[in-house]
């Protein structure tokens, strides 16, 4: 316990201005505006990559977010959060109307 002393300290209880300003506008309004020009690119590219892309950096910030030691990092870091995410959500729910629409289509042949 005598070298541990300050190592691990929580101070915010989740209320609050920078709370609200962190859980709120910071992610909708950069998770709105990034999708505009995220979803041009995955027309005019390759969407795989640029799925790869999404993921590490969404995977790099949440890494990242654990390592903050001031507020302004938070809100960098949940920026960029949106950003990886906002490229990899489309991903996902194409991949989940195929696989419904695939189940769909088995249960159909299956009902012939």
């Amino acid at each position: 316990m005598n070298g541990t002393r300050g190592v691990c300290k929580w101070d915010h209880n989740g209320q609050g201005l920078q709370y609200e300003i962190l859980a709120g506008p910071v992610f909708i309004v950069i998770y709105s505006l990034a999708g505009i020009p995220i979803s041009v690119l995955a027309d005019f590219s390759n969407r795989r990559n640029l799925l790869i892309a999404g993921l590490a950096l969404w995977s790099a910030m949440t890494l990242v977010t654990g390592f903050v030691q001031r507020y302004w990092q938070l809100v960098v870091t949940r920026f960029l959060l949106a950003v990886g995410y906002v490229d990899t959500i489309n991903c996902y729910y194409l991949l989940f109307l195929l696989l419904c629409v695939l189940k769909l289509y088995i249960l159909f042949l299956n009902f012939l």
